[in-house]
């Protein structure tokens, strides 16, 4: 019985769903990864195909290091006309451009020029000096949301300053997170989990029951460490953060995060931001303007435009967190954390209940064709009690077998 039980739970095991996971590259040297839940068997290369084929859609569009991108060319075009681009193009600078509207500035995809005045672009130099005042105001006449302009139909950018550039570092990894995302539930794969360069969206669950869960790491710089996890279900989720990409100036820190309103690195204590939306566009591009804006801001926007933030400020050694919305902190387990497949009590349940359905079947038949079932003791037929007689006898109405077995002798059929 217990070989059969446990080769039923074998079998269970191994027709349920798993995960199947991958790693990569995307625009550069961002790192990605992709988990999918479908059948063990699966064959996940024509899924990895797709997902690389819309990672490259989007970086040869949006990318600022390939020089034949859309934006690379756009930014080299001095013209004033409408430029055409794709339509995946235009979603994004149409998006970028309402939340620099809701943000009152705060995020803005055309600082770029000051972005890497700062030397955080694409091509760094090695005897880097930061911007006077002069060269700092020289830059933001070259700069500004509203200076820019799109449509959808047919898609094309236009801008109004001939230097205007633009840079979309900030929300285009959000998009091809959800573009990912949407891929992979058109191939049929509801439940899955999609991470670039810290931005990520997940829906459905694992195997097991449990959420998908995302770590936050500790605003800690030069060191890697977990500070607090989030579960996230059918949402998308991106953190922004100083603690790694800034300048040393005169013997001080300089963050990458730029204020489009100022021209300079911003001043606050915000160590880092994470936010949690619908879409991971939205929580890419909000998560850095909350960098920009502060916690009590935060808290705001949070409330107005209903998404879920969380908040670490570092002054000196004090910290302060903020938190706004129901954000969907969760306690991890770790000594389950790594276990994606059924549990060993789910598969032997699920051996019990496929036991139960096998005596009942036989039951029935028996029912039906009046019959007893042969065995039906459990093998206690053959067990004798300390007086002689035999366990079988504890059935009201034994079965011919039974009776063979009481008497010693064959009964009448």
């Amino acid at each position: 019985m217990l070989l059969a039980v446990m080769w039923v739970a074998a079998t269970v095991a191994s027709a349920q769903d798993v995960v199947h996971s991958w790693s990569g590259k995307t625009m550069g040297p961002i790192d990605y990864t992709v988990k999918i839940i479908g059948p063990k068997q699966i064959d996940v290369e024509p899924v990895q195909a797709e997902v690389t084929a819309v990672l490259e859609s989007v970086n040869s569009c949006m990318s600022t290091y390939q020089p034949d991108s859309e934006i690379s060319r756009f930014n080299r075009s001095q013209s004033t006309d409408w430029f055409s681009v794709t339509n995946a193009t235009a979603v994004v600078i149409k998006r970028s451009l309402e939340i620099s509207e809701i943000t009152q500035g705060a995020f803005d995809i055309t600082v770029k020029p000051i972005v890497e005045r700062w030397n955080f672009g694409a091509g760094k130099q090695s005897d880097f000096t930061p911007p006077s005042t002069e060269e700092t105001r020289a830059l933001l006449e070259r700069i500004g949301y509203r200076k820019l302009a799109v449509r959808l139909e047919p898609p094309a950018i236009r801008k109004t300053e001939p230097h205007l550039q633009i840079d979309l570092s900030a929300i285009a990894k959000g998009y091809a997170v959800d573009l990912v995302s949407a891929k992979l539930t058109e191939l049929g794969f509801p439940a899955h989990f999609v991470e670039i360069g810290g931005e990520v969206r997940a829906h459905g669950a694992k195997p097991n029951g449990r959420p998908w869960v995302v770590a936050i790491e500790k605003p800690t710089v030069g060191v890697r460490q977990l500070d607090r996890t989030a579960a996230i279900r059918d949402a998308a989720m991106a953190t922004s953060g100083n603690y790694r990409n800034f300048v040393e100036v005169a013997g001080r820190r300089r963050s990458h995060t730029i204020d489009p309103r100022t021209g300079e690195p911003i001043e606050n204590h915000v160590a880092s931001v994470s936010v949690v939306a619908a879409d991971c566009m939205t929580a890419d591009a909000l998560a850095t303007a909350i960098m920009v804006l502060g916690p009590a801001e935060a808290a705001r926007l949070a409330e107005q435009r209903r998404f879920s933030v969380f908040v670490i400020e570092l002054d000196g050694g004090e910290r302060t967190e903020t938190i706004a919305g129901d954000f969907p902190f969760y306690e991890l387990d770790v000594s389950s954390a790594a276990a994606d497949g059924p549990t060993i009590w789910t598969a032997l349940i699920a051996a019990f209940v496929l036991f139960g359905l096998a005596v009942l079947g036989m039951a029935i038949g028996a029912i039906f064709s009046r019959r007893p079932i042969q065995g039906s003791c459990g093998g206690l037929a053959a067990t004798t009690n300390p007086d002689g007689s035999t366990r079988c006898s504890l059935c009201q109405n034994p079965s011919q077998d039974c009776r063979e077995k009481q008497t010693g002798e064959p009964s009448r059929r």
